[in-house]
């Protein structure tokens, strides 16, 4: 069972290490590091036990073969990799861990706590992470932004700070924090771990892949893989079913992997402390050929490093897709967007998602083809971006072709649902599905949505301001003139149902004059059908 963590006044506060924090890796999970767990019954198969998941076993049981995983096994090594038409399953009770990360005992030191020896090591630079990571806009030094370490109490991940003055100093979203000394190899740490199991990731590589292969009830947790790839990779017809993936320094799970990339599936996981984004996927450099599923997943409390997510970091991100279906997922207090397909993304359906406390857009399609959102809810997102006019909260197509958005429940989000055109509308790079299209928003059909859209909320802590409940903005030169996308691009809001801040003054909507009030806004032709009150 999940417990839901709400936000306090729009940031992102998880409780201290030891409480209940969503499905967190559990009981069972820290008495396993302290070696008094019990293995649970062994489902059917070849018995892998604690410490036996190796490439050897894999490679021992062949083609087709089910591996029975009981227990943690810590890897320190090289990436795992299923062979095809091979299950990895593990008890129901999420007792079979793969975990880079060794556990390690702090020792008191000069008033606070320190590690050292016990094989600590830092596991490697991070060319990416140089110059794309902040928070709310603030770089941190260079000296953290290249390395992948990561330090964990009870499973939960602790900030890097550059110097030991700095523990003693309130830290993003009030962690516990750790100061890593490279010079010394040492660790310093500013709260008291004991009885707690402390640990330090020791594996900087992606942990296991799995291409026509599955992954099911298996807790993948703790590596320190690069940013941009995956700790858990499901490729080409691969499965991951009912796991949780916790903890990674870049992206957690990447439904990607090459130009044969197609037929993957992410059902029922539990997705938590990506240090750069929750989900990646695509088939960069071409198109894939057959659909992606994601399919009742939560995925929360991404990017923890702190990646720059107006590029990339958050609960997820998505290029170069065909087929892509995102349903079921509960998408919710991410460090950037909740979902977001980026790049030449074709026939995407997204419904029946709740999307809340995200701090960009619960879902942004950018440069995107042929996408249909329904029945989703979105619920305060988007109140961490200085652009919130037209730029964040609830679902956002930008620059995009042939969009339908209906039957969406859209409550007091940043912004509504609106569509921002930029001059990267293009022809460049689109599948071969839409050969000739350009991408700009052409098609938009918005209808019988619920939008509430109040004149200021708790959660805007930046003091950035309200956006826009429906419109279009045109934010820079665009390849068509920008009267056509508000008079010839068959761009229309209908049968849709509003509360409003502000019924009768209030400029709630974009359209060809800037911001107008709902009169002129229904005087413009948009929202026949529709009706709106005064909350």
């Amino acid at each position: 069972m999940s417990l839901r963590l709400r936000r306090g006044g729009g940031v992102i506060v998880p409780p201290p290490p030891g409480s209940a924090f969503g499905p967190t890796l559990g009981d069972d999970y820290v008495r396993q590091h302290a070696g008094t767990a019990t293995n649970p019954t062994q489902p059917s198969g070849i018995p892998i036990g604690p410490g036996g998941l190796t490439q050897a076993a894999i490679n021992a049981a062949g083609n087709g073969a089910t591996l029975s995983m009981t227990g943690i096994t810590r890897t320190t090594g090289a990436q795992l990799n299923l062979l095809p038409g091979q299950t990895l399953i593990g008890p129901t009770d999420h007792s079979a861990i793969l975990s880079g990360a060794i556990v390690v005992t702090p020792v008191s030191d000069s008033g606070i706590w320190s590690i050292t020896g016990q094989g600590i090591a830092t596991i490697g630079d991070d060319p990416w992470a140089n110059g794309n990571r902040e928070i709310d806009g603030i770089i941190p030094p260079s000296n953290i932004n290249l390395k992948k370490d990561g330090v964990y109490y009870d499973g939960f991940p602790l900030w890097q700070v550059p110097s030991t003055a700095l523990l003693s100093q309130p830290t993003p979203y009030n962690w516990p924090a750790f100061y890593w000394d490279y010079g010394a190899n040492k660790i310093w740490l500013n709260t008291n771990p004991t009885g707690k199991v402390v640990e330090v990731c020791k594996n900087g590589n992606t942990a296991i892949s799995a291409n026509n292969a599955t992954l099911k009830n298996i807790v993948v947790t703790k590596f320190g893989n690069r940013a941009t790839t995956p700790m858990v990779e499901i490729g080409s017809n691969g499965t991951a079913e009912n796991c949780w993936f916790l903890g990674s320094a870049g992206t957690v799970v990447g439904q990607q992997g090459g130009l044969a990339t197609d037929g993957s599936t992410l059902r029922g996981c539990k997705i938590y402390y990506g240090g750069e984004a929750g989900i990646g996927g695509g088939h960069f450099p071409a198109f894939g050929a057959g659909p992606v599923l994601v399919d009742g997943n939560e995925v929360a409390y991404c990017n923890i490093s702190g990646f720059n997510w107006p590029f990339e970091g958050g609960g997820s991100k998505w290029n170069r897709t065909g087929g892509l279906i995102v349903r079921n997922n509960w998408v919710h207090d991410n460090y950037g967007m909740g979902f977001w397909t980026d790049g030449f993304n074709y026939d995407v359906l997204v419904e029946d998602n709740v999307f809340e406390d995200n701090y960009g857009s619960g879902f942004e399609a950018e440069l995107g083809y042929n996408h249909i959102i329904r029945r989703n809810s979105f619920y305060r997102n988007g109140y961490h971006h200085p652009l919130p006019d037209a730029w964040t909260g609830g679902p956002h197509p930008a620059d995009c072709m042939n969009v339908q958005i209906y039957q969406n429940n859209v409550v007091d989000n940043a912004s509504g649902i609106c569509s921002p055109e930029t001059n990267r509308d293009s022809t460049a790079g689109v599948p071969p599905a839409a050969a000739g299209s350009i991408t700009e928003c052409q098609n938009l059909d918005v209808h019988d949505n619920f939008i509430q859209h109040p004149n200021s909320h708790p959660s805007d802590t930046q003091g950035y301001g309200m956006g826009i409940a429906a419109g279009i903005l045109i934010s820079s030169t665009t390849v068509s003139p920008s009267s056509l996308f508000y008079t010839s691009f068959n761009n229309r809001w209908y049968n849709n149902t509003y509360r409003l801040g502000n019924l009768n003054g209030g400029t709630h909507f974009r359209w060809q004059a800037g911001r107008i009030t709902w009169a002129q806004w229904r005087a413009a032709g948009q929202d026949g059908g529709s009706t709106a009150e005064q909350i």
